[in-house]
Parts: C-alpha cells; sequence; structure tokens
C-alpha cells in the first residue's frame, strides 16, 4: 500500500486489509514538536514511520511503542464509534470500517535530536 506521507498533525482515513481505518499521527509532546523540521526535511524517516504505522495497522495491537533509529512510536487503538454512520465504498463495492481508530504520537530520542 502507497500513500503519501504523513504531515503532523493529520488525521486521515486509510484501507487496511479492505477495511476503513481512522489514523492519526501527531507528536508525542511539546519538546518533540520543537524538532519538527526533522521530520519535515527527511523523505527516510517519513518512509520509516509510514511503514511502521501499516505494520501496526497489519498486527492490530491495540497499543504499543515501535522503536526506530533516533524516534518511538507510541500507538493506541480506541473505540472509533462514528465508523458505524458512515458508508465506505471502494469499486462500487462497500467497505466494511473498522470499530477502532489508531492514534500514533511520535517521539523523537536523543540520537536524533543530536544528529
Amino acid at each position: 500500500m502507497d500513500f503519501n506521507s504523513f504531515r503532523i498533525p493529520e488525521t486521515r482515513l486509510l484501507c487496511v486489509r479492505d477495511e476503513v481505518i481512522q489514523v492519526s499521527l501527531r507528536y508525542f509532546n511539546h519538546h518533540s514538536e520543537e524538532y519538527h523540521t526533522i521530520y519535515e526535511k527527511s523523505a527516510e524517516l517519513q518512509e520509516q514511520i509510514q511503514l511502521a504505522v501499516l505494520c501496526a495497522l497489519r498486527c492490530g495491537f491495540a497499543k504499543g511503542v515501535i522503536r526506530g533509529n533516533g524516534y518511538s512510536l507510541h500507538h493506541a487503538r480506541k473505540p472509533w464509534p462514528l465508523s458505524v454512520k458512515y458508508r465506505f465504498y471502494k469499486n462500487q463495492g462497500v467497505l466494511p470500517a473498522s470499530s477502532h481508530k489508531y492514534n500514533f504520537y511520535l517521539e523523537f530520542t536523543d540520537e536524533a535530536l543530536d544528529a
């Protein structure tokens, strides 16, 4: 699955495993937000985060932390009550919506801040 890199903060809908899932990506805390240029300027980091998000969604874990080179990506699954109020289509067929949404929080570690 290919999609445009996330902006931070951003919420979007993704189709994973033929299911529509709401995904949000934000900075973990104000300290990480101060270093937003690290993310914005690194296409490689953006690609790594995209891959990590997809892996977490495909695994379906309720919560966890994915550690990468210079970052940690925290995620948590929460109920998505609005999913039943909308109908999604792909190729004229109905796609089910996940009953959960995922929130991801990007935290930079000292490795990234020293670079």
